[in-house]
């Protein structure tokens, strides 16, 4: 029911949206308010792909710590959405520092857009050994991209020294993510999941009936 409340809302959310950013680029001036209409428009669009990704999650994965993570995307997404929203109209400085809404809403996008890459991973159905296998540790390395990227966020100014280090290693990160992901997504499309056959005497007595 929360899922169906959930896409309802997506698809009304983006339909009025959608409808703004089209008037203002058919008719507009892109006068100041305009252009933060047209903002808004693309975060909604933005963190609604990232919202309706995690989406996918739910009942995915029959692991119960599994189970809470879909619905903490979806509410990562929505928060992220009103922070930037709220800092693109100028109606409220969520610590009074620029520095502290970057660290915000950077660490919220990082935490909607690792949990919608999980549960795109966890939508795909275990059709071998080595592609649960490779999933297993993609997962884990997506985890640990985002643990990494919130710590750079939270710590930016006192990376002087670690800074190539810490660079090294998200870009090694980032290069096996990006490789599990596409073998993930090449194999499951290339075996994809087996039909259920119906027998043939099944369904010459359904005829028969």
């Amino acid at each position: 029911m929360l899922k169906k409340l959930f896409l309802v809302t997506l698809l009304l959310s983006l339909v009025v949206s959608g409808s703004i950013g089209i008037a203002i680029f058919l008719v507009g001036d892109f006068d100041s308010v305009q252009l933060k209409l047209l903002g808004t428009t693309a975060c909604v669009g933005a963190f609604s792909l990232t919202g309706l990704a995690s989406a996918t999650g739910v009942g995915a994965n029959r692991w119960w710590w599994w189970r809470p993570l879909p619905y903490l995307g979806i509410a990562a997404s929505a928060a992220a959405l009103a922070v930037v929203i709220l800092l693109i109209w100028d109606l409220w400085k969520t610590f009074g520092s620029d520095r502290q809404d970057f660290k915000l809403v950077s660490s919220l996008v990082v935490v909607a857009l690792s949990i919608a890459h999980l549960s795109l991973l966890a939508s795909v159905n275990r059709k071998s050994a080595l592609l649960r296998w490779c999933r297993t540790v993609t997962c884990i390395i997506v985890v640990a991209v985002a643990v990494f990227l919130i710590l750079g966020i939270l710590n930016l100014p006192d990376f002087n020294e670690e800074w190539r280090l810490y660079l090294r290693l998200m870009g090694v990160l980032l290069i096996l993510d990006v490789l599990g992901t596409l073998f993930v997504g090449i194999f499951s499309v290339r075996n994809p999941t087996p039909t259920r056959k119906v027998p043939r005497r099944s369904l010459a007595t359904n005829r028969h009936h």
